[in-house]
């Protein structure tokens, strides 16, 4: 089977789920969140685990498993700390974030800050951006 009709399942398998569970909800307990933390959240966490059967094979490790972080909102797995990253900003007053970063976690910062309605230089992310990344933010 060919990547892409792998991809193409996982996505397909991923539409008949129905909504990801909200990874703040999910993790509550164990993060800094209070009743004032905003429960900012575009759909991160959740991702699909795909069994690498020949990986673990050749390494001896047969239940291998990869997850599929490019599933996330952005592609990354930087989505994970991010939404708590923005919402915790969020909570303490910030108007506006602003991120030294050219690759996932600036992308991170500008879709979970856009979605918090904050201000922040997208215009020098989208440009400083892969065009993979840029398809990802919001206008």
């Amino acid at each position: 089977m060919r990547m892409s009709q792998v991809l193409q399942r996982l996505h397909g398998e991923h539409e008949r789920s129905g909504p990801r569970p909200r990874l703040m909800h999910r993790f509550e307990p164990f993060l800094p969140v209070t009743a004032a933390t905003p429960r900012l959240t575009l759909g991160e966490g959740a991702t699909p685990l795909v069994h690498a059967r020949n990986l673990g094979r050749t390494i001896g490790a047969p239940l291998l498993y990869l997850k599929l972080e490019g599933m996330n909102p952005t592609g990354s797995f930087k989505d994970r700390g991010m939404f708590l990253a923005v919402a915790k900003a969020m909570e303490e007053g910030a108007k506006a974030i602003i991120c030294a970063s050219t690759g996932n976690t600036s992308a991170s910062a500008a879709a979970y800050g856009a979605a918090a309605g904050l201000e922040g230089d997208r215009k020098s992310t989208r440009l400083n951006s892969s065009h993979v990344k840029r398809s990802r933010m919001p206008s």
